[in-house]
């Protein structure tokens, strides 16, 4: 299992990350929950957190 991670400087000068997580799931990942959380700064030395929904894998 590994991640590759993507930064992208826009021309408004705003970023876009990304990451892939490459995975060989197994049989007994059959019932586990997924989600992607993404931690950045902002000024004031804030720190945020979003995440993405939860999802499950479906597995032959």
């Amino acid at each position: 299992t590994y991640m590759i991670p993507s930064l992208v400087t826009e021309a408004s000068g705003l970023y876009t990350m990304t990451s892939t997580l490459f995975m060989k799931p197994v049989k007994a990942d059959a019932k586990s929950v997924f989600h992607c959380t993404v931690e950045y700064s902002m000024p004031n030395n804030q720190i945020k957190q979003e995440s993405s929904d939860k999802f499950t894998l479906s597995l032959l």
